[in-house]
C-alpha cells in the first residue's frame, strides 16, 4: 500500500522527468480560426497544410463547420501555414517560428474570388487584370521559373494548348500511351528519375490537381489562356506554390477575361493550288477552297471543290471540278504533319473525243478515295503538303493512283 509521502515522491519525480524531456515531446500546435473577409462567418472544408523551412509539407488539417484547425509540428522550428479552399484565394503565412512546448494561435480572414475579376491595374504600361498581379511580381523576382504572356506565346502559333508548353524547357510534353492522340506535361525531374513526374495544374491560383488527372488540351483553349509560368520542379518555388507533390514542378495558367466562349474546336477555311503528278511529269493543277473541321484531337473533316485545269505542255489532259468529302486522322497527334484518310470524291472532267479532232466529252465520275499525306505548318497559315490518293483501291484493275503536290492557306 502507497502512503501519501510515497505517491508525493512519485509525483516529483515524474514532473522531474517531464521537464527534462526535448520540446519536440512535450508537444507544441498552431491554432486557430478561418473565416470570410467580407461576412466574417467561418470557412469549413478549408485545406491547412503546414509547410517547413525546406518547402516540405509536415502535417494537414482541415477546418470544422465552426472554420477552426489545429496543426502539430513536429518540433520547434520556423514554419509557414497555407489555407486554400475553392472560391478563395490561397493564403501563405508569413514564416512563423514555433518554440518548444508553445500553442501558437494563428487566425485569419480569407478573401472570396468573385466569379469575373473585371478590376484592372497597370503592368508595364498596359492594363491587366487584377489577379495576374502575382505573376508580374514573380516575374520580375524569379529566376527559377519560365513566364509567357498571350503575346509572347501567340508568336508561334499555337492550336492546342500543349503547343504552348514544348517551347518551356522546364516541362516536356510526351504522349500518353494509354490514350492515343493525348499529350500529358511532365516536369523536368522525370529526365532524372527515369519516370514521369506530373506537375502540380493550377488554374488563377487555384490548384486542381496534377497534369496526369487533367487534360490541359480539353480543359483550356488558346483563346482563353492570358498568361502562363512553369517551374519544372521543387526548386524556387514561390510561396505561393507550395504544396505536397510540388518536388514534380507547377504549372500555373492565367485565364483571360470572361468574353464569349470560343468553340471548342476550331473551324478553318482553307485556300489551296497545287499538281497532279503523273508517271511522265505534272500533268494537271488543282485549285480550291474548303473547310478543315476538327471533329476532335486527332480526327477531322475536309469538304472541299477544285478546278482541274491542265498544265501548258501537258498534252491531252482532262479539266472539269472536283467535288471532294474526306474524313481525316491524324494518328501521332494534332500537331503533326502525317495523316490518313477515306471518303468519296465526285469529279465532272472534260476530255478530248478519242478520234475526233478538235471535240471534247464530259464525263462524270463518283469514286471511293483513300489517300496519306503530310502537311507541314511554316510561318503564319501557310501548310505545304504533298497527298497520294487511291480512287476506287477496292476494285480490281480499276485503281487510280493521284499525286498531288502544293500548298494551302487557312483563311480563317
Amino acid at each position: 500500500m502507497s502512503t501519501p509521502s510515497a505517491r508525493l515522491c512519485q509525483a516529483l519525480i515524474g514532473g522531474c522527468c517531464l521537464a527534462l524531456l526535448p520540446g519536440d515531446v512535450v508537444g507544441q500546435s498552431i491554432s486557430g480560426r478561418a473565416s470570410d473577409q467580407a461576412s466574417r462567418t467561418p470557412v469549413p472544408g478549408v485545406e491547412v497544410v503546414l509547410v517547413d523551412s525546406a518547402g516540405a509539407a509536415v502535417a494537414t488539417a482541415r477546418t470544422g463547420e465552426d472554420g477552426v484547425f489545429t496543426l502539430r509540428p513536429r518540433g520547434p522550428g520556423l514554419y509557414r501555414v497555407r489555407f486554400q479552399v475553392p472560391g478563395y484565394r490561397m493564403l501563405v503565412s508569413s514564416p512563423l517560428r514555433v518554440a518548444a512546448g508553445q500553442d501558437l494561435r494563428y487566425s485569419l480572414e480569407l478573401t472570396p474570388v468573385p466569379p469575373a475579376e473585371l478590376d484592372t491595374l497597370l503592368v508595364e504600361g498596359r492594363p491587366v487584370s487584377r489577379q495576374l498581379a502575382g505573376f508580374y511580381q514573380r516575374r520580375t523576382n524569379s529566376s527559377w521559373g519560365n513566364f509567357l504572356t498571350r503575346e509572347e506565346f501567340m508568336r508561334w502559333g499555337p492550336v492546342e494548348v500543349t503547343d504552348i508548353f514544348r517551347h518551356t524547357p522546364q516541362i516536356s510534353v510526351l504522349p500518353d500511351l494509354r490514350q492515343p492522340g493525348v499529350y500529358r506535361l511532365v516536369g523536368s525531374s522525370s529526365r532524372r528519375t527515369g519516370g514521369r513526374c506530373p506537375p502540380l495544374l493550377f488554374r488563377d491560383g487555384v490548384r486542381l490537381g496534377t497534369t496526369e488527372e487533367w487534360d490541359v488540351d480539353m480543359l483550356f483553349t488558346v483563346e482563353g489562356i492570358e498568361a502562363v509560368e512553369v517551374y519544372g520542379s521543387g526548386t524556387g518555388l514561390p510561396a505561393d506554390f507550395w504544396l505536397s507533390g510540388s518536388p514534380c514542378g507547377v504549372v500555373a495558367i492565367w485565364t483571360r477575361a470572361p468574353t464569349a466562349p470560343p468553340p471548342m474546336r476550331p473551324i478553318h477555311v482553307i485556300a489551296q493550288i497545287g499538281s497532279r503528278v503523273a508517271s511522265d511529269g505534272l500533268s494537271t493543277a488543282r485549285v480550291g477552297t474548303g473547310l478543315l473541321v476538327s471533329l476532335s484531337r486527332i480526327l477531322e473533316i475536309q469538304p472541299a471543290l477544285n478546278l482541274l485545269v491542265p498544265l501548258l505542255g501537258a498534252g491531252n489532259r482532262p479539266s472539269g471540278v472536283q467535288a471532294l468529302l474526306v474524313l481525316r486522322v491524324r494518328p501521332l497527334g494534332p500537331t503533326t504533319p502525317w495523316y490518313l484518310g477515306s471518303g468519296a470524291t465526285f469529279m465532272t472532267l472534260r476530255e478530248p473525243r478519242v478520234g475526233f479532232a478538235g471535240e471534247t466529252a464530259t464525263r462524270e465520275q463518283l469514286s471511293h478515295v483513300v489517300l496519306s499525306g503530310l502537311s507541314v505548318p511554316l510561318a503564319g497559315a501557310v501548310h505545304p503538303f504533298v497527298e497520294l490518293q487511291a480512287l476506287d483501291p477496292f476494285r480490281s484493275g480499276r485503281v487510280q493512283w493521284h499525286v498531288f503536290v502544293g500548298s494551302t492557306w487557312r483563311l480563317h
